[in-house]
């Protein structure tokens, strides 16, 4: 017991110690690698790990970045579908694993990320981008985003018709948790996503605040997911009692 308690209290003196120094030496270190001093940034094992810059300075300062540190996780801000070709030459990309991008992409924006390289990202975070149909059907066309294990597409409007063009194109194979919040789907497009016999791996499904009936939802109950754990529905329409019923099997935010 004594032993145990002398090592829990040499490790919390050494964490304190390490974080100590990343909070005064951080921002040095950063510099060292071409990003600004107060870029978002966190270490593991006394590597950066995850950084958070705009896309002007990831574009600059990656080659020298990625050289360096072990990067896996990125956000970009600012991103535009004009600027965002700047990433198709970053020898870097295939390394990212998780990738947040920040900003307007829109249709045009979404078909160029669809093609930069990007094969070994495993979560994609495309949030309130103003992608449209379209843009989703893009999506659905990339061949380097087939190990994606998180998709997040919640605020843009892709409606039924880009959601039918993910389904089909196989890129949800391998997804584990799908966000579709606010996309403007309707009972035909959920139901079509629930039938669709590509989703052996989905976990956790959010479709808040679009306006379906509890129509859509009636896959889950007739032929209830072998894998889906979690399931998001507030704001949808969907009343309590089925939401009651779906609550016997999955865990339903509502």
């Amino acid at each position: 017991l004594a032993l145990g308690t002398v090592f829990h209290s040499l490790r919390d003196q050494l964490a304190a110690q390490a974080q100590a120094l990343l909070k005064a030496h951080g921002g040095e270190w950063l510099a060292a690698v071409g990003l600004p001093k107060k870029a978002e940034h966190r270490f593991e094992a006394g590597f950066i790990c995850m950084v958070e810059t705009t896309l002007t300075s990831i574009t600059r300062a990656g080659d020298e970045l990625f050289a360096k540190e072990p990067v896996q996780r990125l956000v970009v801000e600012g991103v535009t579908a004009k600027n965002i070709r700047r990433l198709d030459k970053a020898a870097w990309l295939p390394r990212i694993r998780a990738l947040t991008l920040r900003g307007e992409l829109e249709d045009d924006g979404a078909e160029v990320l669809a093609g930069l390289a990007l094969d070994n990202l495993e979560k994609l975070n495309v949030v309130g981008h103003e992608i449209g149909s379209e843009g989703a059907e893009a999506l659905a066309r990339s061949t380097s985003l087939g190990s994606l294990k998180q998709l997040s597409l919640s605020g843009n409007p892709i409606g039924d018709e880009g959601l039918f063009a993910l389904c089909e194109s196989g890129l949800l194979a391998s997804v584990e948790r799908l966000y579709l919040s606010n996309c403007e789907l309707s009972d035909a497009g959920v139901r079509f996503l629930l039938k669709s016999e590509g989703l052996t791996q989905l976990q956790k499904l959010g479709l808040a605040d679009n306006y379906l009936s509890e129509d859509a939802i009636m896959p889950l109950i007739e032929e209830p997911s072998p894998t889906l754990k979690r399931l998001e529905i507030k704001n949808t329409g969907i009343g309590w009692q089925l939401a009651d019923t779906l609550s016997q099997r999955y865990s339903v935010k509502r």
